[in-house]
């Protein structure tokens, strides 16, 4: 099995995040890296009954190594942030072919202007959500410790939020709106899944209750206060696979099981609701290839969607409204990753075909604000992160610089100009032109998170 590859329990990749203290200031640095835009290949090729008519050529991300810091890197305009410990990155295997190209010019970004003394950084991340250019969570695990903190300005500052969850992880926060918002993760005390919910912005947090069996949930999707689904696993299986997709119709108050296809899922990572009734789930299937399951009933019945052939496992997907959507990963060629690969739907997933194909990657989570701009981050051979943008729906794809040592593992769009990022030891990056310029964020802390 190849050394990227992430294990069926999604804690088996747990990143450990630097949070105890409480108030949060941010540190910003201007990015080193150079912007690359993916090269269209002809007009693709049919791929049985899954390629889209109608739809654009598949793009190709021509393979490339780059530095860790180029050696024409501009110096900083800021003095230089305390350097963490190297986080430990997942190994990505190198196709046999494709030429490597250089690193272009270096493009440097405007510094911001921070406040707080530095005392304590947060090193890595688990989950990272905006409800609009201002309000935002990040969460993961300190120490063993599940944690959330929050901001209500852009990131000027945040605050340590308190939970009913010990030890444990909080995978992702979601939120319809600055108020509305859930928390899902685990708690390692009591070996199950946590599902909370809170009316105001996570100032008081409670735990929801979530069907007994469950071991994680790790991805979630809301269309309105009251109605979300959340997606993650069971410890032991069931019918040979062990995804799980639970519903809320009351706020998160209460959860039931919806019904899965028999052996359909080893694993569900992400999941996505265009309306009450349409949603998507993606992940793996025991053979690790790519599983996309759908309903059009709000989850009474699941069905899974026929893939191109050779997509291995599916870890982000988003749909725009209930035909537009995008779903995440990587290839498999004789049963190893080959390369990063976006799929995209016309249709609602009755098919779907590869938009593009990014060698050397693993691609680890989408973001589309809308219907036309969108987002991809993951991780490339050399171990630095990978930041993939389109303005047209996915027609073209083009790489942005972005300082990330790193694999990026989620991305968090309010709008086609605000976004977050964030993944190992970067923890936080932040764009407020779409992406033009991506800007490290170093969080640092002080005073205890809970009083």
């Amino acid at each position: 099995m190849s050394r990227w590859r992430r294990t069926t329990a999604p804690w088996a990749w747990a990143v450990a995040a630097l949070l105890v203290l409480d108030t949060v200031a941010v540190v910003s640095h201007p990015s080193r890296t150079a912007r690359r835009p993916f090269v269209a290949v002809g007009a693709g090729q049919a791929e049985g009954n899954n390629t889209t008519p109608s739809g654009p050529p598949e793009t190709v991300l021509p393979s490339t190594t780059l530095p860790t810091k180029p050696a024409n890197a501009p110096a900083a305009t800021l003095a230089p942030r305390p350097t963490p410990a190297p986080a430990a990155r997942r190994a990505i295997p190198r196709p046999a072919s494709g030429a490597r190209t250089s690193p272009g010019t270096p493009a440097a970004a405007p510094p911001q202007t921070i406040t707080a003394a530095a005392s304590f950084q947060l090193a890595s991340l688990a989950g990272l959500h905006f409800a609009s250019a201002s309000v935002g969570w990040i969460s993961g695990q300190q120490d063993g410790k599940a944690f959330i903190v929050a901001t209500r300005d852009s990131g000027a500052s945040w605050q340590a939020q308190c939970i009913p969850v010990g030890p444990g992880t909080i995978w992702q926060v979601t939120a319809v709106d600055p108020d509305h918002v859930w928390a899902f993760g685990s708690d390692l005390s009591r070996g199950t899944a946590v599902a909370l919910w809170s009316t105001d912005g996570g100032w008081h947090w409670t735990a929801g209750a979530v069907p007994p069996g469950i071991a994680t949930l790790v991805s979630a999707a809301f269309v309105d206060a009251e109605h979300g689904w959340a997606v993650g696993t069971l410890p032991g299986g069931t019918n040979g696979a062990d995804g799980v997709i639970v519903h809320t119709d009351d706020g998160g108050r209460s959860w039931t099981t919806q019904p899965l296809p028999a052996q359909a899922a080893a694993v569900l990572y992400g999941v996505s609701f265009a309306d009450a009734l349409h949603g998507w789930a993606a992940g793996t299937a025991l053979d690790h290839t790519g599983v996309v399951l759908a309903t059009a009933d709000g989850g009474s019945t699941w069905t899974s969607q026929q893939l191109p052939p050779g997509v291995g496992e599916l870890h982000g997907i988003d749909f725009t409204n209930a035909t537009q959507g995008w779903a995440v990963g990587w290839d498999s060629a004789g049963g190893a990753p080959s390369a990063g690969v976006i799929l995209a739907t016309g249709d609602g997933g009755a098919t779907w075909a590869r938009q593009a194909h990014d060698p050397d990657t693993a691609l680890w989570a989408v973001s589309f604000p809308d219907a036309s701009d969108g987002w991809v981050v993951g991780q490339r051979q050399d171990g630095l992160g990978e930041m993939l943008a389109t303005r047209d729906a996915g027609a073209t794809w083009q790489r942005q610089a972005a300082p990330a040592p790193t694999v990026v593992e989620k991305a968090s769009f309010a709008d086609a100009a605000d976004g977050w990022a964030g993944g190992q030891q970067i923890a936080v990056l932040r764009t407020g032109d779409g992406g033009a310029n991506w800007l490290p964020i170093q969080v640092v802390t002080s005073g205890p998170p809970c009083g």
